[in-house]
């Protein structure tokens, strides 16, 4: 990806935080479409994009979940709205290249495959005239139902490969009380449930703190895990956006909100503010690590 691109997802994604959406903590929609997927391909967008995408539609109002581009809306018969402002989101793609050292289409002639990401902007259906959302809220469960998706974010839990030692007692706490997962013992330490004020808020802690444990060495190996950052570092940012967006798709799975993880929240949005403004990647990273963390716990 570009500098232009680095910057143009970063730039939209302060936008949100400064005006108090984090993306990866918000209610989920009445809508039966969670999560935002484009509208021609039907599949989900993924890492950033995922975030990016969310975060707007919520700060906006949106009530689709899915997007096009705008040959996309033309080629369906639609229209984007005059003035309506696109979303950038990235993609991944290669440069192939033959012997010669010259670009090729062919798979067949390339010898070398140079990586790159590119951008392109998407509009919510909600801006796009002529084309009908067939998203029906309808047929939609209760989304106040408080057993299937607490059996699902336990499942997720149980079913964790390679998972650390999990302690669930108020004891082994620090003096303060708090959840943590503690590197050099390669454990997470939560408070027991009723310590919670609902069973999805522990869930979804919980998978804030499955999600820092997937930095171990034995698994992911991430740095910023049990490597001496501090708050407000860059590498403790870095590695708080990873665990926040990783319990984010996790919280998802499970079809739970997660909207309200995190004490301090005015603290640690001004320390990402400041973490992305001083590197454009961070933001595209973090999403991409959070991605393969919460993979790692799906299996």
């Amino acid at each position: 990806m570009n500098t232009t691109s680095y910057e143009l997802v970063t730039d939209r994604l302060i936008e949100l935080l400064e005006n108090g959406v984090a993306p990866w903590k918000r209610n989920f929609k009445v809508n039966r479409m969670t999560s935002p997927a484009n509208f021609a391909s039907k599949k989900t967008y993924r890492g950033l994009n995922y975030f990016l995408l969310e975060g707007m539609q919520y700060f906006k109002g949106y009530k689709s979940s899915y997007w096009m581009t705008f040959k996309q809306a033309k080629d369906a018969g639609g229209k984007v709205i005059k003035g309506s402002k696109g979303m950038p989101v990235t993609y991944f793609n290669f440069l192939m290249k033959d012997k010669n050292g010259k670009k090729t289409m062919d798979e067949k002639q390339a010898v070398e495959k140079i990586p790159f990401f590119k951008h392109s902007h998407v509009f919510n259906l909600d801006q796009i005239e002529g084309i009908e959302d067939p998203t029906k809220v309808v047929d939609d469960e209760p989304l106040n139902d408080n057993v299937k998706p607490i059996q699902a974010a336990q499942n997720i839990i149980d079913n964790m490969p390679n998972k650390p030692a999990i302690s669930i007692d108020n004891n082994k706490l620090s003096s303060r009380g708090n959840p943590c997962y503690v590197p050099s013992q390669d454990e997470v330490r939560m408070p027991e449930m009723n310590r919670f004020k609902d069973a999805e808020n522990f869930y979804a802690v919980f998978f804030h703190e499955l999600i820092h444990s997937t930095g171990h060495e034995s698994r992911l190996d991430r740095k910023g895990v049990g490597k001496g950052s501090s708050f407000g570092d860059t590498v403790y940012s870095k590695e708080e956006l990873i665990a926040e967006m990783g319990a984010a798709f996790l919280c998802n799975e499970a079809r739970i909100d997660n909207s309200d993880i995190m004490e301090n929240s005015a603290a640690y949005l001004q320390s990402w503010i400041k973490a992305l403004k001083g590197d454009c990647k961070l933001a595209v990273q973090a999403a991409s690590a959070a991605q393969k963390a919460s993979e790692y716990i799906l299996g």
